[in-house]
């Protein structure tokens, strides 16, 4: 049982079994029977499976404050108290058998920590924690001050269900965000030729690169149900963009071009297949657009615009 106080009504109670309930394909709470974690996974237009708001406010910030009560004993609930001028969808909760890790502070004096879970030692966590505070730094010297509280702390998760493959990416909850314990598992390839594969593109280090991204810019276009496509290809698009700039200036493996080729390439295959990829008006199904294709033809979206006006004049 969660108890959740907000600011915006009454308190008001979710039971959760925190172990099994949920499924791979729905909103809501995602367990893992096989670690004994669960937590929170949301998107803009559903944030009402957990939370008490309407898809049409979920880009509209708020206040709130949390208290969680009723976890199993032995496990470790991760969550912010409160926060303000957050969204509606952001508020994470994530349970599980975690240890939290200081990984460093940046230059501006940020302090970060990592929520990992037993195996993340065994994966590509290395690579991961020894990028996040470069990753920060880049991102405070051209957006400014981490806006989240005094700390980041990303934490892996594993959204499983009984039956069911885990998922992969991550979600943008700060100062809390989720990322996926199964992409620490791959780490950079050879830059020699390129990105040549999906694989070599969605790294951990990939993941947490575009959702820390997300701290400067978290539902700030308020999604509307007829059109999630919008604000996929313009917010996500941003973010992954941003996300892939930092990620050459910071990492020194692959190039801005080679995230450029990459996301061209992967289009131009979809599209061979799929004429609607392109097509705005496939928007009246939005859900078919939680696609990587929408997050890359939205990154070269904002590359095309930083051909036009220059990088120093678009960050």
């Amino acid at each position: 049982e969660v108890t959740i106080s907000t600011r915006l009504g009454d308190e008001f109670t979710l039971d959760f079994d925190f172990a099994l309930d949920g499924a791979y394909d729905t909103y809501g709470w995602w367990g893992d029977p096989s670690t004994g974690t669960g937590g929170t996974f949301l998107w803009p237009d559903a944030c009402a499976e957990v939370y008490p708001c309407s898809p049409d406010l979920t880009g509209q910030p708020i206040s709130y404050t949390i208290n969680v009560a009723g976890v199993p004993e032995g496990y470790q609930v991760i969550y912010p108290n409160s926060v303000d001028g957050a969204t509606l969808y952001q508020p994470a909760i994530v349970v599980g058998d975690y240890a939290l890790d200081d990984v460093g502070t940046s230059l501006l004096g940020t302090p970060v920590s990592w929520w990992r879970l037993p195996n993340d030692d065994a994966n590509g966590y290395a690579q991961v924690r020894s990028r996040v505070v470069a990753y920060l730094d880049w991102y405070e010297f051209y957006l400014g001050a981490y806006p989240w509280g005094p700390k980041l702390s990303p934490v892996s998760v594993r959204w499983c269900s009984p039956g069911q493959s885990c998922a992969y990416g991550g979600m943008e909850d700060h100062p809390n965000p989720e990322i996926s314990a199964d992409n620490l598992a791959y780490v950079d390839g050879d830059p020699s030729d390129g990105i040549g594969s999906s694989a070599e593109y969605y790294t951990g280090s990939t993941v947490v690169a575009h959702e820390v991204a997300h701290a400067w810019a978290h539902g700030g276009l308020t999604v509307k149900p007829e059109c999630v496509a919008d604000f996929l290809a313009v917010n996500e698009g941003g973010m992954t963009y941003l996300s892939t700039v930092a990620r050459a200036a910071v990492d020194g493996v692959y190039s801005e071009q080679d995230y450029r080729d990459f996301f061209s390439r992967s289009l131009a295959k979809y599209i061979a297949y799929d004429v609607l990829a392109w097509n705005p008006l496939f928007c009246a199904d939005p859900f078919s657009n939680y696609s990587s294709m929408t997050y890359y033809r939205g990154a070269l979206l904002w590359y095309w615009i930083q051909d036009q006006v220059g990088q120093d004049a678009l960050l």
